[in-house]
């Protein structure tokens, strides 16, 4: 079904990198405990891991898992695409094309046992397709022989798109068919048995924060000192501190010590550092997870540039009419006043009819 890297966070700040592998899903309690083993998670001196990439035939899937996905969790899904037809994969990765209810494993789970919420189309690519599939497939109006060939389909597959809130996925159409979704899971309490495979499950605030110190006091001096003390901050200095800097910041409590993580990569990101250093910093396999990780900031970066471009292109066209105007602005070389003009037209009466 899928693969996940598994890395061991722990070596990071001794090796300059995790230790890791891919553990294809389903597994079982075997298979998980003898690559722990491997990568060196004892629960006791390393009990960290995070997922660094993804891999899948299923399309898109690997869109939707994250870094710090419970392998319980990704188990249990696992197991239940397992018992899905080809059929209902296909459905799967439109309604995921779709965005519908894919923010976590969780949703993603609960996708799985309420497809019949949605219909399905395969191979209807187009809104004429659409049509005509309505109204000679369906015969959802009757058309005499003699108009069928001046129907605009297109048209009215569109009317039929926009009223069902359709999309067209690669596979073909998918619609929401306003069937009652029920959430038959509601979180790791909820997974089975049978498809628990490890004991290192998603940690608390507290237990996370003990357990990165651990490993970090063995191998950085230089990491969350306390000159004061000229020593470590303890986990709970270094939780308390946290809360105070959240109120004094008036950031919602709930934000983890753990999510400035994020808050680093992302501000990295922006700030122009290359997605491959960005990738190792944070241990992950590829600068592609990154990229992918962080899809949010490279589309803000892409919609940034392009508002650059446009003020560009347009300083340029009105720095050109005032050069048509004012040719002894090119004898003079005088450019940086004609763009400050462009930027400022109150500045400038080149433009205006009246000072000519």
């Amino acid at each position: 079904m899928f693969e996940a890297y598994v890395t061991n966070l722990g070596l990071y700040p001794e090796r300059g990198a995790g230790a890791g592998e891919y553990l294809k899903f389903p597994t079982t309690v075997e298979e998980v405990q003898a690559l722990f083993s491997r990568i060196g998670i004892d629960e006791k001196q390393y009990e960290e891991y995070f997922i660094t990439d993804y891999d899948s035939d299923i399309l898109g899937l690997t869109d939707h898992l994250g870094e710090y996905e419970s392998l319980d969790e990704l188990n249990y899904l696992a197991h239940l695409l397992e018992e899905m037809t080809p059929d209902e994969l296909e459905k799967l990765e439109a309604v995921m094309d779709a965005g519908e209810y894919t923010n976590s494993v969780k949703d993603l789970i609960n996708l799985t046992q309420n497809l019949d919420c949605f219909d399905f189309y395969s191979d209807v690519n187009s809104e004429e397709e659409l049509g005509r599939m309505y109204i000679q497939d369906f015969e959802a109006i009757q058309v005499p022989e003699h108009l069928i060939d001046y129907i605009d389909y297109e048209a009215y597959g569109r009317d039929i798109r926009i009223n069902d809130g359709g999309h067209f996925a690669p596979g073909g159409y998918v619609a929401d068919n306003r069937s009652n979704f029920v959430e038959h899971y509601t979180g790791l309490d909820d997974i089975p048995d049978e498809y628990r495979i490890s004991k290192v499950h998603a940690r608390d605030e507290k237990e996370e924060t003990h357990s990165i110190l651990a490993a970090i006091k063995q191998f950085s001096p230089l990491m969350f000192w306390c000159p004061r003390t000229n020593g470590y901050w303890s986990p709970d200095s270094l939780r308390h501190l946290h809360k105070q800097m959240l109120a004094a910041a008036g950031v919602d409590e709930s934000v983890r010590f753990h999510d400035l993580r994020h808050t680093f990569s992302t501000l990295a990101i922006q700030s122009g550092v290359d997605a491959k250093t960005v990738a190792g910093m944070l241990g992950h396999y590829s600068a592609a997870f990154t990229l992918d990780t962080y899809t949010h900031v490279t589309e803000q970066m892409k919609r940034g540039a392009a508002e650059k471009i446009g003020v560009f292109m347009n300083a340029s066209v009105n720095v050109q009419v005032n050069v048509v105007h004012s040719p002894s602005a090119v004898v003079r070389g005088d450019y940086e006043s004609d763009l400050a003009n462009c930027l400022n037209p109150s500045n400038s009466t080149d433009l205006d009819p009246t000072s000519q």
